[in-house]
C-alpha cells in the first residue's frame, strides 16, 4: 500500500518532463498563491464578521490545498492526488455555507 500512495505519477526532481517542467513548477507555484489568497480573503472576512466557526474550516481548507500545490511543484504522488480530492470535498459544502451567510460572495 506505501509504494502505491507514494508512487510518482509526475516526478520534477529528473527531466522526464523535459521541456514542460518549467511551466509545471511555476503554475502550481501561481496556483497555489491564488488559493492562499483565498484563504486570507476568507479569514479576513471571518475577522470582519464575527462568523461562524465553520469559516476557520472554510480557511484551512483554501490553506491546505494552496500547500497540496506547493507539493505539487515537487512532483505529484498518488497520496498527494487523494489529499487535494480531500481539499475539494470538503470546499464544495463549505463554499455553498458561505454563500447562503453571505449571499453575492465570490468565496
Amino acid at each position: 500500500m506505501y509504494e502505491f500512495l507514494n508512487y510518482h505519477i509526475i516526478d520534477t526532481s529528473d527531466d522526464s518532463l523535459a521541456a514542460f517542467k518549467q511551466p509545471y513548477i511555476v503554475f502550481n507555484t501561481l496556483e497555489a498563491l491564488v488559493w492562499f489568497g483565498c484563504s486570507v480573503w476568507v479569514l479576513v472576512r471571518y475577522r470582519k464578521n464575527a462568523g461562524s466557526g465553520l469559516e476557520i474550516l472554510y480557511f484551512l481548507a483554501f490553506l491546505a490545498f494552496g500547500l497540496t500545490d506547493v507539493i505539487e511543484t515537487f512532483g505529484t504522488t498518488v497520496l498527494l492526488l487523494l489529499t487535494k480530492g480531500c481539499c475539494l470535498l470538503a470546499l464544495i459544502p463549505l463554499r455553498q455555507f458561505s454563500l447562503v451567510r453571505y449571499p453575492g460572495s465570490r468565496f
